[in-house]
């Protein structure tokens, strides 16, 4: 089967000059349709490490349409790439629309009252699935509103906790549908909302459902959740004019010795020599307990369960007050439905 772009691999190999760190390292994409090379910025820098530029086809056909002059010049090439499969935003409004019980959401109202709740659902879509009777469909929408990805997971009504006994319950739409040909191409949980809430600082976890209580607790902020997919320059390629600040798991040291932190702080130290503006958290990593490492806590986990100092943690009737709706807080109009 032959694809519409790849990576030149014409022999002897021909390089270019980086349009991020000037060098003569960057292998051009080429168009297989008609013979030629794309832009001479859309190609990928071989110094994976001290550069990591990396311009796709698909980042630059959604950032300026198709209508593009190609230069005619150099080989086929063998090497393939797969533009992405968006779902239908029907398959979203269905998931929304449904009766059935979702026990992400029932944990929710046990926290919550109704209204904060359903502000919640209404701003990260989140869906119901019948595939597990009462779990949750996590859409991955893109600051374009297109539909990358819809992830379904299982929770205790009671605990919140995720369902991993007697297996680990998730499962993706496209495979559930049985969609053929589709092209798997994930984005950050939440990142629709950069077009739609204004923030200047965006705060980035691990769990979907992390950045949905961090919505609640610290509402200021725009929270996305990396959902456990591997953190690539491309990913964070939307969101280069905000302040960002990575909040990872705490954990337990890895094979390679690297704890989540390091791991994380690892990804920052590249974002920065991109020209973003980045950090990462240390509060678990400074504070957490060994049993709380061992049991991987996330944001919410630690300060549902341990802070005093801003009152967040859980009262005798399981949810902070100071989490109850606050219409001088959140948002009162209606949120935009696309």
């Amino acid at each position: 089967m032959t694809f519409r772009y790849s990576l030149d691999k014409t022999t002897p190999t021909r390089l270019y000059k980086c349009p991020s760190c000037g060098k003569r390292t960057l292998k051009r994409y080429w168009d297989n349709e008609n013979g030629n090379y794309m832009p001479d910025d859309v190609g990928r820098c071989n110094r994976e490490v001290n550069c990591a530029y990396h311009l796709t086809p698909k980042a630059f056909l959604e950032k300026i349409g198709s209508n593009y002059a190609p230069i005619a010049i150099g080989r086929h090439s063998k090497e393939v790439i797969l533009l992405p499969t968006y779902i239908q935003k029907s398959y979203l409004d269905r998931t929304m629309n449904r009766d059935d019980p979702n026990n992400l959401i029932r944990y929710l109202r046990r926290l919550f009252k109704e209204d904060l709740t359903q502000y919640l659902v209404n701003r990260f879509k989140l869906g119901t699935s019948t595939y597990w009777k009462g779990s949750t469909m996590f859409w991955q929408i893109d600051e374009r509103m297109n539909i990358h990805a819809g992830k379904i997971m299982l929770y205790d009504s009671d605990t919140g906790r995720r369902c991993k006994h007697p297996f680990n319950h998730i499962q993706w739409a496209h495979s559930v549908a049985k969609w053929k040909d589709f092209r798997l191409d994930q984005c950050f949980f939440g990142l629709h909302q950069i077009n739609t809430h204004e923030a200047k600082s965006i705060c980035v976890v691990e769990s979907e459902k992390t950045a949905v209580l961090m919505t609640a607790l610290i509402p200021n902020v725009i929270w996305l959740a990396s959902g456990g997919m591997n953190l690539s320059i491309e990913n964070f390629r939307p969101l280069k004019q905000f302040k960002l600040i990575l909040f990872p798991d705490v954990g337990v040291e890895d094979r390679n010795g690297k704890t989540p932190y390091q791991k994380w702080q690892d990804k920052a130290s590249l974002l920065e020599s991109l020209g973003y503006t980045v950090s990462v958290s240390s509060v678990l990593e400074n504070k957490a307990t060994i049993q709380q490492r061992e049991k991987g806590y996330d944001l919410a986990d630690y300060l549902m369960k341990t802070d005093t100092e801003l009152g967040l943690a859980l009262n005798d009737n399981a949810y902070p007050v100071s989490w109850d709706f606050n219409s001088n807080t959140f948002p009162t109009q209606q949120y935009d439905k696309h």
